[in-house]
């Protein structure tokens, strides 16, 4: 002979920031039938512990430009001589990035571990793009602060072979040459993680 057996069940919402948390509850309809009350919890909509976001970020390299100049001399004697002049500009290149990151949450839940890459653009001297690959760590919820390092990649000014074995004189016009480097980079970054 088979039985019926309805159940009952309650659905309170207590709001958990972002979620919402379901705890339902499990009786029998009627304690005749001697069964156990169940009951649990659903937390929705589930949050994941990995992220994948696209960043601003403010970048120092360790990429930059070498500048030369020439200084023209007269001799008493009528006889103009040519030097090289390094201008010792800055060794410290600074930029802007946009970083697309990826990780996991720690157990701390507003500490992320992240590897982070993208383009840049380097803002000192002159415009030049550049290609930033690392990662580091964020710190919030939804809105995050993003420290990354790594290595950044893209086109520098160095003294050209010509000007180093034949040095400067008149006839020279070009004393540096782009040449692709990689460098080191420190960011300092925003993201938002939905």
């Amino acid at each position: 002979m088979a039985r019926e057996i309805l159940f009952t069940s309650l659905a309170p919402f207590q709001l958990n920031g972002e979620q919402a948390k379901l705890i339902y509850t499990i009786e029998p309809r009627d304690k005749k039938y001697n069964l156990q009350s169940y009951s649990s919890e659903i937390l929705f909509p589930g949050k994941t512990k990995t992220f994948f976001t696209v960043g601003m970020a403010f970048y120092g390299a360790t990429l930059s430009d070498e500048a030369y100049s020439i200084s023209t001399e007269t001799a008493v004697d009528g006889t103009i001589t040519h030097q090289l002049v390094n201008e010792d500009l800055s060794k410290i290149e600074m930029g802007m990035a946009a970083l697309l990151r990826g990780g996991k949450r720690l157990e701390n839940k507003n500490l992320s571990l992240q590897f982070a890459f993208g383009p840049g653009v380097s803002i000192t001297n002159k415009m030049r793009p550049r290609f930033l690959i690392g990662g580091g760590f964020s710190y919030g919820n939804k809105h995050r602060v993003a420290v990354d390092t790594g290595l950044i990649i893209g086109e520098v000014n160095r003294l050209s072979q010509q000007v180093r074995k034949g040095g400067v004189n008149k006839s020279t016009s070009q004393l540096t040459v782009s040449d692709l480097k990689v460098g080191g980079f420190l960011s300092l970054g925003y993201h938002f993680n939905f």
